[in-house]
């Protein structure tokens, strides 16, 4: 509306263009139509901008979101896990991910959900004994643990040349703790994306699912076992 006011002045001083009533209403009235009609386009746009930017991985972002949050409704492991791995790796264009639960009579954590479902994932037999120096860290910190780290933290010189040889093979990235009531309850392992990095963008998102996930999670984990 002071945009329009201030072209008014411009063509006033300009052009010696009179300022009346009339004027001045036309002038109000046209303020409020464009102001409606940025305010209604504008959310339209930035969808659009956004569909543009993210492509494909656009509408399994939208489903993540609306799935992480209706989880407490879903009272299967199975399907808790199944579904929220499947949009995952789709929403970040992640080649492969797992998620690790603790094994009740040894304490190791294993590979319960993989995506994708084929004997070709490499996590699919991924175990991580208990003790090991990643399951300390993240029971620690509570934050997530990138392959690079592995190789320059102290608390990670005693893992075995193997172990780390592992982790090269399988193309392991990072390491991302679910933490309910201040535990650690499983352990989300994410591969390499498909193309490109992760982005700030893409830990966000996946820090903020992880923590929406977590406390339904180990209560039908806790079901289960």
């Amino acid at each position: 509306m002071v945009i329009f006011w201030l072209l008014l002045t411009a063509m006033h001083e300009l052009f010696d263009f009179q300022i009346d009533i009339t004027a001045s209403l036309i002038a109000t009235l046209l303020s409020v139509i464009v102001s409606v009609f940025i305010y209604q386009v504008r959310g339209h746009f930035f969808e659009f901008m956004t569909r543009a930017f993210q492509g494909s991985s656009y509408g399994y972002r939208q489903k993540l979101d609306i799935f992480t949050g209706k989880i407490h409704s879903v009272f299967s492991l199975k399907e808790q896990g199944g579904e929220l791995l499947s949009l995952l790796v789709r929403a970040i264009n992640i080649k492969q991910a797992c998620l690790l639960f603790p094994e009740a009579d040894s304490e190791d954590f294993s590979c319960q959900f993989c995506e994708p479902k084929d004997r070709q994932n490499q996590l699919i037999e991924l175990r991580l004994k208990a003790g090991n120096p990643i399951i300390k860290y993240l029971e620690k910190e509570q934050k997530p643990l990138s392959r690079e780290n592995l190789n320059i933290l102290p608390p990670f010189m005693g893992l075995w040349e193997k172990e780390k040889e592992e982790i090269d093979s399988k193309e392991i990235e990072h390491f991302m703790p679910l933490i309910s009531r201040d535990r650690l309850i499983a352990i989300l392992v994410l591969g390499k994306k498909h193309s490109g990095r992760y982005t700030l963008e893409d830990f966000n998102i996946i820090e903020d699912v992880t923590s929406r996930v977590a406390v339904s999670m180990e209560k039908e984990y806790l079901r289960s076992s």
